[in-house]
């Protein structure tokens, strides 16, 4: 055996194990999946990774959506994925008037990171998100990850406002290595006379 043979199979097991963990950071129950083999929600916890902002508090992660349940015949698995809230406080003019630093204005949510891994995505088709407009009201809306056969599509209710799509701004949408990589911010309104 070679070593670099030998240093990918170590690379292979390193990553597989990785997958394998299930960190369930979400205090609601995840819906129902169609097979009763010892489904938990996906969720990982990362760390932060040090590209907040100086007012950013911190970040939280997300649950998944309910989506419809698959066909009993198809053989589908959930991707596992990584997902945080970019929340923090806005200190705008009204906010510096009638909030200080030990009375806060409320935090609003400012982006959002989405990391699907589909390892064993088949084809050459890369995973695709769509946005659908949520039923229950205009202030929230629906994102959804489909990959195709082997995985079941994925969905998580955000925010619904203007995105910004400058890379600048930290807009990033790359399928590499097998994980979908989504971040992006919401656009900021500034009032002007």
């Amino acid at each position: 055996m070679s070593t670099t043979s030998w240093r990918t199979q170590r690379l292979a097991e390193k990553a597989k194990k990785y997958l394998e963990q299930n960190y369930s950071t979400c205090d609601d129950e995840a819906a129902p999946s169609s097979d009763d083999k010892n489904d938990e929600p996906e969720i990982t916890d990362d760390v932060d990774d040090g590209n907040a902002d100086a007012d950013e508090e911190g970040s939280e992660a997300l649950c998944p959506v309910a989506l419809p349940q698959t066909p009993p015949g198809t053989e589908q698995r959930k991707p596992k994925y990584i997902t945080r809230v970019r929340s923090g406080f806005e200190w705008n003019k009204y906010n510096r008037l009638h909030y200080d630093s030990d009375q806060p204005p409320p935090k609003i949510v400012k982006g959002y990171k989405f990391v699907v891994h589909y390892p064993d995505l088949a084809g050459t088709k890369p995973p695709e998100y769509t946005i659908h407009e949520d039923g229950e009201s205009g202030e929230t809306c629906i994102i959804r990850f489909h990959a195709g056969p082997p995985y079941e599509d994925v969905a998580f209710r955000i925010v619904n406002k203007e995105w910004e799509y400058s890379r600048k701004a930290g807009f990033r949408c790359t399928f590499e290595r097998g994980a979908l990589h989504l971040n992006f911010n919401f656009k900021r309104f500034f009032y002007k006379r």
